[in-house]
């Protein structure tokens, strides 16, 4: 069992936030310090003002498919550097305070603003999008200056593992004018192509972003954010040494963190990283293995 808190010992992520209702409560490792039966880390002392009020708001919520919506983080005060992104409920995630988004396929989608600020973390439901099938699904394209208009799409537009390929595709109107692209991966490699075919060979987020030029003109079409999970499984580290789990980690591009050994267990705070395996071990062997 983990250590009860104790006013020795305050997990440094911990800062004051708003709670189920607004009101100020401790927020420590990603959770709210319940009263009465605060987790490790949870400082003793009572939260106070002030804290930062987040909330969000969605443009439409019935479309049809290719239909873009602007997804808007709202907070108050206005000039607390709070870092954003938008779960849009399909796989894709996209790092910003304001966020323009599509869907590809009919269905329900369940949109989820994630916060960082003060050290701390959380998230805020926004509510569901409904999206309607319509007889001809072309994506929606995003308005450039002139005549032409550009736009991008990623296949698939799932989380993917380490070295899955990808399909990014341009899109233009009108579709006979000369247009030169360039994608950015968003792992530092570029493609001059209409249709880029790319793989990541580290997990983690990167956004794609589509630059594009034609008859003097020129700017940058964001097409989305690649979530990227490693090629995991527990069992290749199981047995092992932590030396050796730590070694076989770091040739896939991993670092590890030891939460257990035996009877002690290492408090660390609880952010979760597609890149960090923790791992537990009993007698120099590592008995458990997970990502996080």
């Amino acid at each position: 069992m983990p250590p009860t808190p104790t006013p020795t010992w305050v997990n440094p992520d911990c800062f004051v936030g708003p709670g189920a209702a607004d009101e100020p409560v401790w927020w420590c490792g990603g959770k709210i310090c319940v009263v009465g039966s605060p987790h490790y880390g949870c400082p003793t002392t009572v939260p106070g003002q002030p804290y930062v009020l987040i909330d969000c708001t969605i443009s439409d919520r019935d479309i049809e498919v290719n239909e873009i919506i602007t997804l808007t983080a709202v907070q108050t005060p206005a000039d607390a550097p709070v870092r954003y992104a938008f779960s849009h409920g399909d796989g894709t995630i996209d790092n910003t305070s304001v966020s323009r988004a599509f869907y590809e396929a009919p269905g329900s989608y369940t949109v989820t603003l994630l916060w960082q600020y003060n050290g701390g973390k959380g998230s805020k439901s926004c509510g569901t999008v409904h999206v309607r099938p319509v007889n001809a699904p072309t994506p929606t394209v995003t308005p450039t200056p002139g005549a032409v208009q550009v736009g991008c799409s990623i296949s698939p537009r799932r989380p993917v593992e380490v070295n899955e390929t990808l399909t990014f595709t341009a899109f233009q109107s009108p579709a006979n004018v000369p247009i030169t692209y360039v994608f950015d991966h968003g792992d530092g490699t570029l493609d001059e192509t209409s249709q880029s075919l790319a793989y990541y060979a580290a997990p983690g987020f990167y956004q794609v972003r589509l630059n594009w030029a034609h008859d003097g003109q020129s700017g940058t079409t964001f097409c989305g954010t690649v979530t990227v999970e490693p090629n995991f499984s527990a069992s290749d580290y199981l047995g092992r040494t932590p030396e050796s789990a730590d070694a076989l980690a770091i040739s896939r591009g991993l670092t590890t963190r030891i939460v257990r050994i035996d009877d002690q267990v290492f408090p660390g705070t609880e952010d979760y990283r597609l890149d960090r395996v923790n791992i537990e071990v009993d007698a120099n062997i590592v008995t458990e293995a997970y990502l996080g």
